[in-house]
């Protein structure tokens, strides 16, 4: 559906007002802006429309002047259409009696989309907002937020090992888990289900599943090599949660070797990552910087708390026919600084023999990617991410 203008939004001024437990609010994007904006439910029936005196004004000529309408009974909540010309929709499929709703529900409005949002919040509250002149809408809210919920309180993820191989011998170190969904409805790749995860805040429960669950179903199968698990960027805004949730999986597999990845672009607080790797050594956890490179290569954070493991990013290795002495050389002096430190270098998106002897060339310890799963188990290389 295409995008349409939104105009002013009537002033929704809630003051002193006694909120509804659940309270429910309407979500969007604004355009320009990453962050989304909330419109409360705040009083019933709530209208939406062209009109003025709508609840929700909505500046569109593809609108109807009273387009749908919300009810509450106190708990539940509904939507009508009011006879509009262009329609109201939900999860993309039209709507004409009073239509029950759930946590998560995208509504469009023609072409205009929201995402409905349930919350448990105080019953009172004494500030005002007031929303006014958003702009326009683009349609860029994931779907699938109620399946998700499914998926993480049904535990439905699978996982799919990536080999890491000795540079010198091809014999298996490790594997790196990579997490897939099992939803019937939803996406099985990992990036597609963070993106729906994120527009809801729940990354760090789908990442937390991804790690439980996977090292859960491997252990038995990987005998004494070492399992690389990843994390969610956002993983590093609570720490202290994220090192309960690696005690917790330690405990459950005490003799699994675990090394715990993080993007280089999360390690970027430095009393953070002190405190975190002093606390995975207690554990016996290692830790891995993931995707080096793959932004602003940190190397503050490389040398003042130094990883265990450096991952080095696919782009050093491709097209490395036509690779620059200035690239070369670079990655000579990386290396150079992980043997100083002791920090074992790893290739990452290892994908053929080219770049299996371009790497072995320039000193790196371990290898992965497409080349070795196809190599190691004598079949279609397996997708990574």
């Amino acid at each position: 559906m295409s995008t349409l203008p939104f105009g002013n939004v009537a002033n929704i001024s809630l003051s002193a007002r006694r909120f509804p437990v659940p309270a429910w609010f309407l979500e969007c994007f604004v355009s320009g802006r990453k962050t989304l904006r909330r419109i409360p439910l705040a009083s019933f029936p709530f209208t939406v429309g062209r009109g003025r005196n709508m609840s929700l004004h909505l500046d569109s000529l593809d609108i109807s002047r009273l387009h749908s309408e919300f009810q509450s009974d106190g708990v539940r909540l509904y939507l009508q259409d009011m006879g509009s010309t262009n329609g109201t929709f939900v999860n993309l499929q039209p709507i004409t009696n009073k239509f029950l709703l759930t946590h998560g529900d995208i509504i469009h409005f023609a072409d205009m989309e929201f995402r409905l949002i349930r919350e448990n919040i105080a019953e009172s509250t004494d500030a005002e907002l007031t929303m006014v002149g958003i702009g326009s809408l683009p349609n860029a809210l994931p779907q699938g937020l109620n399946e998700l919920q499914e998926l993480l309180g049904q535990a439905m993820t699978t996982v799919v090992l990536e080999a890491i191989v000795g540079s010198r011998d091809d014999k298996t170190y490790g594997y790196e888990l990579l997490g897939r969904g099992c939803h019937p409805s939803l996406p099985i790749k990992p990036a597609a289900l963070f993106q729906i995860a994120e527009s809801g805040g729940l990354e760090v429960d789908l990442s937390e599943l991804f790690r439980n669950k996977g090292v859960g179903q491997v252990c038995s199968q990987t005998g004494n090599c070492k399992l690389f698990v990843n994390t969610h960027p956002r993983e590093l805004d609570n720490p202290a949660r994220l090192l309960h949730s690696i005690e917790l999986l330690h405990r459950a597999h005490p003799l699994v070797k675990l090394v715990l990845e993080i993007h280089e672009e999360a390690a970027t607080d430095l009393a953070t990552m002190r405190l975190l790797k002093a606390s995975l050594q207690s554990l016996d956890v290692q830790l891995a910087y993931d995707d080096f490179g793959a932004g602003q290569a940190r190397l503050l954070e490389l040398v003042e708390v130094p990883p265990d493991y450096l991952k080095f990013d696919i782009k050093f290795f491709q097209e490395v026919e036509s690779a620059s002495q200035f690239r070369i050389n670079m990655v000579r002096a990386l290396l150079q600084i992980c043997r100083e430190e002791t920090i074992t270098a790893v290739a990452e998106g290892v994908s053929s023999q080219t770049e299996v002897d371009f790497c072995r060339s320039l000193g790196f310890e371990l290898l992965q990617g497409y080349f070795f799963a196809a190599f190691l188990n004598g079949r279609e290389p397996m997708s990574s991410g």
